[in-house]
């Protein structure tokens, strides 16, 4: 069988055990330092600036 490319095939080899306690402590962790670290930097200044032209155009300028 063929799986397209992005496709997810889900059948009989899907894993269904959830991983250890401590692993997902562990990966938890992670991911929330990696997020705050996301938040606390700042906003491209091209996006602020999509964001202006927006907001412009939404408010009839």
């Amino acid at each position: 069988m063929q799986i397209e490319a992005g496709a997810v095939e889900i059948g009989a080899d899907t894993p269904t055990e959830e991983a250890p306690v401590d692993i997902q402590a562990h990966i938890g962790s992670k991911l929330k330092a990696l997020y705050a670290e996301i938040v606390n930097q700042p906003i491209p200044e091209k996006l602020l600036e999509l964001v202006r032209k927006l907001e412009a155009k939404g408010n009839g300028a």
